[in-house]
């Protein structure tokens, strides 16, 4: 009786399939880091809150110019301007950052603009939390951002969102002084 030793699959037929199991691991990986560095990206956050920021500040400065055009053209009393807009319809999550860890409002708005103060004049600006805070430069806050910077909204309607402190200086309080520090 000649009997075959049984048949056995050769080191490179074994291979095969860990070769393939390999590959498609090597590719999912690939594709889950691709989309990790797309959604993810460094920055990306923040500047989704700085532009969510300026956002509110200008439905909030839009809420204000309403309420003028009822009131005779002007903006309501600084002590009670976010009582005011909620008595307009605003939501009161309209006063917060997005940004900002705490307060029920992170804006203040500045007492010496009007409607018809110069484009130029900042109306409100991000501040320490409160609820109707108006004042000046000494409530300006910087820190609802991850890299810092404030926004910042000016009579004529636009916004801006700048960074650092340097621009400080170059804020407009009140029609009839050029740019200046000094609010009050």
């Amino acid at each position: 009786m000649n009997e075959e030793p049984p048949k056995t699959a050769s080191s490179r037929d074994r291979s095969v399939p860990v070769v393939a199991a390999i590959g498609v691991s090597a590719i999912v990986v690939i594709v889950f880091l691709s989309l990790a560095v797309l959604l993810f990206r460094p920055g990306t956050r923040s500047r989704d809150v700085d532009m969510a920021c300026n956002k509110r500040l200008w439905e909030l400065g839009a809420a204000l110019r309403r309420n003028a055009a009822k009131n005779d053209w002007q903006y309501p009393p600084p002590e009670r301007w976010c009582d005011a807009l909620v008595e307009l319809g605003v939501e009161p999550e309209s006063f917060r950052c997005p940004g900002a860890k705490r307060g029920p409002c992170n804006y203040a708005m500045n007492p010496h603009a009007d409607p018809c103060s110069a484009g130029d004049v900042l109306l409100l600006f991000e501040s320490e939390p409160g609820w109707n805070l108006f004042g000046g430069p000494e409530l300006l806050c910087t820190e609802n951002h991850t890299h810092g910077g404030c926004s910042l909204l000016f009579v004529d309607g636009h916004t801006e969102f700048v960074e650092g402190t340097w621009w400080q200086a170059e804020l407009k309080w009140a029609d009839d002084e050029e740019s200046s520090a000094a609010g009050d």
